[in-house]
C-alpha cells in the first residue's frame, strides 16, 4: 500500500521531479523483484561419512510468494579452508527443491563447512570487484575475463556448520576435528583486537543539531564485546556516555554538535587476557554543514520521524519514502528547517520486515538513509506446531507425531502446501548460532550483511528489551540489499544475468592469438607471459627456445639475453612487457570483424540421443538455453565465420565421441569460451559461525553411556605439531579430471585454447588456486607429471596436437594456503605458501579423446535420493543389532492435508535418548511456515 500526499501548492520542477524518482521506485520495485533463498538442513552437524540432505525454498520479492522467477538454483558446498568440494544445480518448482551433498571420508578434512545457495538471477544485485593486484588482470586473455574473474557478491545465502572427524568407534560422536595442515598454523597467531564502529542515525552528524549514534563492539574474530562508550569533544570534556545493550551494540545520544571533532572511547568489561584493560578509540568525523538528521521512534501504532536540515536541504523540496523488499509503501514530501519537523506514519502502511527510510532531492541526492523493522503480533508464535512428543525415548521405539498449521485451515492456497521436516537425536546434535528458520532469514538475515547470531531471539517477545535490540540492529547497518538510487535514478542499474526455467550458457568468441614465426615480438610476449606465471628467467627462457624450436643451451640464451631480455625482460619492466602483451592479445583475441555463428550439440552420455543447433554472436558474445537433462550430458562447441561457408565447411560428427571439423591438421578457427556466473570467492568466517551455544538436557535421561554430558562439549581442532607443517600427500585440496581442469582454466582466461602444455596447463592450475587473494600474495609453484618431478616443457606444436591431453587422467593440486585467511600476515613472511600440482598420466599407456573444438561434460540437474527410513516392525532388530543415525526422520516434501495437519511415523534408533523436532515451509499463498526447534522434555 502506498499514501502518497503532496502539498497542495502548484507543481513546481523539483516537484514533477521528486515524483518522477518515485514512481520509477515503484514501478522497479513491481516490475523487477529480487529472490530470496532459504535452506533447511537435516542436522546442524555431520561426521566425516555423512550425507547431508537440504530443502530449499526461493521466495519473490514484489508478491510475498514461492519465487516463479528462477527454475533452477546453485547449491555449493565450500570446506573449512575456503575450496569448492561439489557444486550441485537443483531443479527448483514453485519455489521448492532439494537435494544432498556426500561427505567422502577419503578425500575430506574436518572443519566448520559453508553451504552456499543463490540463483542466477540474484547475481544482478550487489555485485563489485574483488581486491586483486594491479597485475593480475595481465594473466588474462583480455580485460574483460579479468574483470568477470575478480567480480564478487556482497550477500548470498550461506550456512556454516561444523563437520567432524569420522567416529574411531561405531556411535561415539567426540566433537574432533582433524583440520587441514596449513603453514605456521600452530606457531603464528593473528591478532585479535578490540574494533569499535559507529554509525550516526540517517547516516550524517550535522552541525547544531542533535544526533543519536548507534555503536557495535567487537574483536577482530566477530566476537561481540560489551562495556560502555564515552563522547568527549576536542577540549577532553565528555559529552555521552552509554552502555551496551545487546551483543556489544549500544546507541548514545549527543547535544547539538558544534563544527569541532570528537573522540569516542569503549571500555570493554573484560581484559585483554593479560590482565590489562580492553578499550579502543575512534575519532568522530566532523559534522556536515549541509545535510538532514534524521531521528525515528516507535510511538503507540505509528511511527514518529523527526528530522532537521542545514545548509542546502533546508531551501529545497525534498521527497521521504519507505520502502520495504524494495516495494513503496509510504511517499511524502516535505521541507525541513534548523528547527525539529516531525511526520507520523501509520503502522498499518507498512509490511512486515526491514523497512527503509530515505530522504532525497530532486536531483536523486540521498540526504539521509535508515533502516527500521516492522514486526506483526504473528511474528512472535510459530504458526506450525508439533504434538506427541515424549520425555524421551527407548531404542528402537515407534514414534508418533502430528504436523498442524492452524493459520491454513480453510484457505484455499494453503492446501496445497508441504514443509521439510527434521527429526534429530538431541543428544547427538550441535547448537550453533544460527538458529535461523524460514521466517527469520526472509524477513531479517536476507537483509543484513554479514552473519546475524541467534536471529530468533528477536522474535521471542514483543517487549521494550527485544525490540530495542533489534532496533539497534538496524541502525549498525551500512549495507542496503535494495539499493534507493538503482531503483529511482535512471541508468543507475542494468539486468546482466538472465532469469532460469533451464541453465542458460553465456559466453563470447574470439579470435586465437597469432602464433606466427614471423612476428618479431611474440617471443618476448610468451617470455613475460612464463616469467608471470612464477617461472624462474631460466626457465622462461628454456620455454620460449623449446616452443619456438631455438636451440638450447648458453650460446643460444646469451645471444636472445643481450638482445632482448636483460633490457626489457627483467621483473621491474614487466608493467611495459604486460602492456605490450595486453595490446597484442586485444589485437588477435577481443576485436571480431564480422559476427559469427555458434554451433551447439548436446549428446547423451551414451551417446544414442543427441540435440544440435546454431547461434549467432551479438558483438562476440553468445547465449544458449541448456535442455532439461539430469545427470551430466556431452557438449560440443564450435565456432565459424558464415561469411566462408559452403558445403565442405559444415559442421559433422563422423565417429560417436569424436567431434570434427574439415582441415584437422588446423587450429580452430576461433575460440569459443563459455562465462560462468559462479562466484568463486569467499568470506572469512566470524567467531559466532566457528563456536557453538550451549543446550540443556532433561535431568531425567541418563546420558554416562552415552558419553554425552548436559552441556555443550568443545570442539577440539587438532593439527599437527611443529613450525613448519608439511602438506598432507594423502589428501589434495582439489581433484579434477584433466579436461574439466583444461576447460576451467580456459573459459578463466588462464591459457590461450590448444596453445599450452603440460607445464603451463600445471602451472596456471596453481595460480587458478591461490586466486591472487591477499591483493599482494607472492607463492611458490612446483608440478610435475606422474610422479616424476623434472618434466621437460613440452610447448612445441607445429599443429594442434593435443596429445599431451590425452594422456592425462587428472590434476590434483597440494597447497597450504586457505582462500579464507585472505590477507592473513602469516602468508607475507619468509615462507610463502606453496602450491604443487600433480599432473597424472592415464594408466597403463591408455589415451583419452581429445577434441579439435570446445567438448564439455556438461552438469544437468542433480539426481534426487530418498532418505533411508527403516521399519522395524517389518524388519525387527536383531539381538545387538546397533542403528546410529542421528537423523531419525527427513521428509523434504511433507505433504499437509485439507485440515493442515500432517502424521509422521518412524523408528527411534537403538539409543535411548530425546529428539528435536524442526519444520520449514511456505504456502502456496506466500505464509511462512516453521515451527522453531522443539525438543522432547
Amino acid at each position: 500500500m502506498c499514501s502518497t500526499l503532496v502539498y497542495s501548492q502548484p507543481m513546481s520542477e523539483d516537484s514533477t521531479s521528486l515524483l518522477t524518482l518515485v514512481n520509477r521506485l515503484r514501478l522497479f520495485g513491481e516490475r523487477i523483484p529480487q529472490e530470496k533463498v532459504f535452506v533447511h538442513m537435516d542436522n546442524t552437524c555431520y561426521f566425516l561419512g555423512d550425507t547431508i540432505w537440504f530443502s530449499v525454498y526461493t521466495r519473490q520479492t514484489n508478491t510475498d510468494k514461492p519465487s516463479s522467477v528462477s527454475k533452477v538454483l546453485y547449491a555449493e558446498l565450500w570446506n573449512h579452508d575456503g575450496y569448492l568440494v561439489e557444486r550441485k544445480i537443483v531443479e527448483m518448482a514453485e519455489g521448492r527443491g532439494q537435494g544432498f551433498f556426500s561427505l567422502a571420508d577419503s578425500l575430506m578434512y574436518g572443519g566448520f563447512y559453508e553451504l552456499r545457495a543463490y540463483t542466477r538471477w540474484q547475481l544482478n544485485w550487489g555485485e563489485y570487484e574483488h581486491r586483486h593486484k594491479r597485475l593480475a588482470k595481465w594473466w588474462f586473455f583480455n580485460n574483460t575475463m579479468a574483470r568477470e574473474y575478480y567480480r564478487d557478491y556482497e550477500k548470498l545465502y550461506s550456512r556454516v556448520f561444523p563437520v567432524y572427524d569420522r567416529p574411531s568407534v561405531p556411535g561415539v560422536f567426540f566433537h574432533d576435528m582433524t583440520l587441514r595442515p596449513l603453514i605456521r598454523q600452530q606457531t603464528f597467531k593473528q591478532e585479535n583486537e578490540l574494533s569499535l564502529n559507529l554509525y550516526p542515525e540517517g547516516g550524517h552528524m550535522i552541525t547544531g543539531q542533535p544526533c543519536r549514534i548507534a555503536f557495535e563492539a567487537a574483536m577482530t574474530d566477530g566476537e561481540a564485546v560489551d562495556g560502555n562508550l564515552v563522547i568527549t569533544d576536542n577540549k577532553g570534556d565528555t559529552v555521552a556516555i552509554a552502555e551496551t545493550v545487546h551483543l556489544g551494540r549500544g546507541v548514545v545520544e549527543l547535544p547539538p554538535l558544534e563544527d569541532i571533532r570528537y573522540r569516542a572511547t569503549f571500555n570493554a568489561l573484560r581484559d585483554d587476557g593479560k590482565g590489562k584493560g580492553l578499550s579502543t578509540k575512534v575519532k568522530l568525523r566532523s559534522p556536515d554543514t549541509d545535510g538532514v538528521s534524521i531521528r525515528v521512534d516507535k510511538e503507540g501504532d505509528a511511527w514518529r520521524i523527526t528530522s532537521y536540515g542545514a545548509g542546502d536541504a533546508v531551501q529545497s523540496l525534498l521527497g521521504l519514502s519507505i520502502t520495504c523488499e524494495g516495494r513503496l509503501g509510504f511517499f511524502q514530501t516535505m521541507r525541513i528547517s534548523s528547527e525539529p519537523s516531525v511526520i507520523h506514519v501509520p503502522d498499518s502502511l507498512l509490511l512486515a520486515g526491514v523497512n527503509q527510510l530515505t530522504i532525497f532531492g530532486a536531483n536523486g541526492r540521498i540526504f539521509a538513509d535508515r533502516l527500521f523493522f516492522v514486526t506483526r503480533p504473528e511474528l512472535m508464535h510459530a504458526p506450525l506446531s508439533i504434538t506427541g512428543l515424549k520425555e524421551q525415548y527407548a531404542p528402537f521405539e515407534q514414534v508418533h507425531l502430528q504436523v498442524s498449521a492452524p493459520s491454513l485451515t480453510g484457505k484455499e492456497e494453503g492446501l496445497s502446501s508441504s514443509l521439510s521436516l527434521s527429526v534429530r537425536d538431541a543428544v547427538h546434535q550441535d547448537h550453533t548460532f544460527d538458529s535461523s528458520n524460514i521466517m527469520t532469514e526472509m524477513l531479517l538475515s536476507s537483509e543484513i550483511k554479514g552473519f546475524v547470531p541467534h536471529p530468533d531471539y528477536f522474535f521471542e517477545k514483543d517487549d521494550e528489551e527485544h525490540r530495542r535490540a533489534l532496533d539497534l540492529l538496524m541502525m549498525t547497518q551500512g549495507w542496503r540489499r535494495f539499493d534507493w538510487k538503482d531503483m529511482a535514478v535512471r541508468g543507475e542499474f542494468e539486468l546482466v544475468h538472465p532469469a532460469e526455467y533451464t541453465p542458460i550458457l553465456t559466453g563470447s568468441v574470439h579470435k586465437y592469438p597469432a602464433f606466427l614465426k614471423e612476428d618479431p615480438n611474440l617471443e618476448l610476449v610468451y617470455l613475460n607471459h612464463f616469467i608471470m606465471m612464477g617461472m624462474s628467467s631460466d626457465d622462461a627462457m628454456e620455454n620460449v627456445q623449446w616452443l619456438f624450436g631455438k636451440k638450447t643451451g648458453n650460446h643460444g640464451y646469451r645471444q636472445y639475453s643481450g638482445k632482448n631480455y636483460n633490457k626489457t625482460a627483467r621483473m621491474d619492466s614487466i608493467p611495459g612487457l604486460a602492456k605490450a602483451m595486453k595490446e597484442r592479445m586485444a589485437l588477435d583475441g577481443e576485436k571480431l570483424r564480422r559476427e559469427v555463428r555458434v554451433h551447439a550439440e548436446f549428446v547423451n552420455d551414451d551417446n544414442t540421443e543427441s540435440l544440435t543447433g546454431d547461434v549467432e554472436t551479438k558483438k562476440g558474445r553468445f547465449t544458449i538455453k541448456v535442455p532439461h537433462f539430469y545427470g551430466s550430458c556431452f557438449l560440443f562447441l564450435a565456432a565459424s565465420d558464415t561469411t566462408k561457408w559452403n558445403r565442405r565447411f559444415l559442421f559433422w560428427r563422423r565417429k560417436p565421441h569424436q567431434w570434427i571439423m574439415p582441415n584437422e591438421d588446423e587450429y580452430p578457427e576461433y575460440y569459443v569460451r563459455l562465462s560462468y556466473p559462479y562466484p568463486r570467492f569467499v568470506k572469512p568466517y566470524t567467531y559466532y559461525q566457528t563456536h557453538l551455544s550451549d543446550v540443556e538436557f532433561s535431568d531425567s535421561l541418563d546420558l554416562a553411556f552415552l558419553g554425552a554430558s548436559k552441556s555443550m562439549k568443545p570442539v577440539i581442532v587438532k593439527q599437527k605439531k611443529g613450525r613448519r607443517l608439511k602438506r598432507d600427500f594423502w589428501k589434495p585440496v582439489v581433484v579434477m579430471d584433466a579436461y574439466e581442469a583444461f576447460n576451467t582454466l580456459l573459459d578463466a582466461g588462464f591459457i590461450y585454447g590448444w596453445y599450452t602444455g603440460p607445464n603451463n596447463l600445471c602451472s596456471s592450475f596453481g595460480r587458478y588456486l591461490v586466486s591472487d587473494m591477499g591483493g599482494g600474495l607472492d607463492y611458490k609453484t612446483d608440478y610435475w607429471l606422474s610422479g616424476t618431478r623434472s618434466l621437460l616443457p613440452d610447448f612445441r606444436q607445429e599443429t594442434p596436437d593435443n596429445s599431451y591431453l590425452s594422456s592425462l587422467d587428472y590434476i590434483e593440486a597440494f597447497c597450504d594456503y586457505a582462500p579464507r585467511l585472505e590477507g592473513d600476515k602469516r602468508y607475507f613472511d619468509i615462507e610463502k605458501p606453496e602450491v604443487n600440482v600433480h599432473a597424472v598420466r592415464m594408466p597403463d599407456g591408455m589415451k583419452r579423446i581429445t577434441y579439435r573444438d570446445r567438448f564439455f561434460d556438461l552438469p544437468g540437474f542433480a539426481y534426487l535420493a530418498d532418505f533411508y527410513h527403516p521399519d522395524y516392525q517389518r524388519n525387527p532388530p536383531a539381538e545387538g543389532q546397533k542403528d546410529y543415525r542421528r537423523t531419525l526422520y527427513w521428509n523434504p516434501n511433507l505433504q499437509l492435508d485439507a485440515s493442515g495437519q500432517a502424521h509422521i511415523t518412524f523408528y527411534n534408533n537403538s539409543q535411548t535418548t530425546q529428539i528435536c523436532v524442526e519444520a520449514n515451509g511456505q504456502a502456496a499463498d506466500g505464509t511462512l511456515l516453521y515451527s522453531g526447534e522443539q525438543i522432547s522434555k
